[in-house]
């Protein structure tokens, strides 16, 4: 599997590291993973959606909090890389 380095606030890395331990797993990189997967699931399900339809899957508590906190984390990420390379694309 490739690396990939990314720089994070300590912030963000706190929030990680809770949601690791909150969610069980077994370090930064499977949480972060698991946030991206998310992520890319989500987009790919966005792009499937035509007009106003909308297909919403019925998600467990835990699936849920999991969405929840990744996308906090996700949008942080989306906020400094948007600060650091000068705004929106």
């Amino acid at each position: 599997m490739p690396i990939v380095s990314i720089s994070l606030t300590e912030e963000i890395l706190k929030e990680i590291d809770n949601l690791q331990k909150s969610m069980g797993f077994s370090g930064r990189s499977d949480a972060i993973r698991a946030g991206i997967r998310s992520f890319v699931a989500e987009e790919k399900q966005n792009e499937n959606l035509s007009g106003n339809e909308v297909s919403l899957k019925q998600l467990n508590p835990l699936e849920q909090r999991f969405l929840e906190e990744s996308l906090k984390v996700i949008l942080r990420l989306q906020d400094e890389v948007y600060a650091r390379f000068g705004g929106i694309p």
